[in-house]
């Protein structure tokens, strides 16, 4: 798909072959390279499991159809793109009581499909008190959707989470290491199922009660803070299930993790690379196929 993106930059007519259910994830890839109206040529259904036969015959339809219309149209512009209106972060989006604030958002698909905590003018403002960050002071632009994570909406992210309000400047770190370019926030779409999750590091993990050891994932504070990340995903990096989140089997929920520095025979991760003992890190990372059958 960049190539093609590439490619149109430079003024040279291209199209992507995508497979049924994979042209949602190439306009969003698209879009996040800066193309809204990327010319696609769909393949109808899975190639991997047509006979031979009716792959040719699909792709000489392809060929000749699609392909060849999308080389000689000229591209037009998205005006539903060009007219949007980026919404402020501390509007208000709805009233009303809990459940009716909570169905509101997932009708949006803002949440994990779980009920959340309204996000509160007050209760937002709880984690602004635990950062020198002014509210909408840009903190990354957070591909695919190319939004802008500020302080205010990763407050209202983890609020609706259920964090405790002093784990903002942890928050704030984990945003600002999935955005740089190394992390590769961009390919996290793919069918294998690529989950974020964090490390922690430093004396934040006692003072902010992130678990380490056995069945570390679900206890303390490490599920509220592994949702927090998960929405933020979800809601400012726009990544929505089965439109260009696209794990096969969908996705557990995120995950944080600390290491158990004191029973560690080796230095700290984060002193490895660099930090003070008494630094508190994140580090950001990824797992593949969760929910993979197991070889028989």
């Amino acid at each position: 798909m960049r190539p093609a993106v590439e490619a149109e930059k430079l003024g040279l007519p291209s199209v992507v072959i995508t497979t049924t259910g994979f042209t949602t994830i190439a306009k969003a890839a698209a879009q996040a390279e800066g193309m809204t109206n990327l010319r696609i040529a769909e393949y109808p259904g899975a190639v991997g499991v047509h006979a031979e036969a009716l792959v040719v015959e699909n792709v000489e339809n392809v060929r000749s159809d699609r392909i060849g219309d999308n080389l000689t149209r000229a591209l037009c512009v998205d005006s539903a793109q060009s007219q949007a209106t980026a919404r402020r972060a501390d509007d208000i989006v709805c009233e009303g009581s809990f459940e009716e604030i909570s169905d509101y958002f997932r009708s949006r698909e803002w949440t994990d499909e779980l009920p959340i905590i309204p996000p509160t003018i007050e209760k937002v403002e709880a984690f602004l008190k635990h950062t020198d960050r002014a509210p909408d002071e840009p903190i990354a632009v957070l591909p695919q959707a190319n939004l802008q994570a500020v302080p205010r909406n990763i407050a209202a992210n983890a609020v609706m989470a259920g964090c405790r309000p002093d784990a903002m400047p942890l928050l704030i770190a984990a945003v600002e290491a999935i955005a740089d370019n190394t992390y590769n926030l961009n390919n996290i779409g793919t069918t294998w199922g690529v989950l974020p999750f964090l490390l922690i590091n430093g004396p934040g993990i006692e003072r902010l009660g992130i678990e380490n050891g056995g069945q570390l994932i679900s206890k303390g504070a490490n599920p509220a803070l592994g949702r927090a990340l998960g929405l933020i995903v979800r809601n400012i990096a726009g990544y929505k299930l089965g439109r260009n989140y696209m794990g096969t089997f969908g996705y557990p929920m995120n995950f944080v993790i600390a290491e158990n520095e004191d029973e560690s025979p080796w230095e700290p991760y984060h002193v490895e690379h660099g930090f003070r003992k008494e630094d508190t890190t994140v580090t950001a990372c990824g797992t593949v196929t969760w929910g993979w059958p197991p070889a028989i």
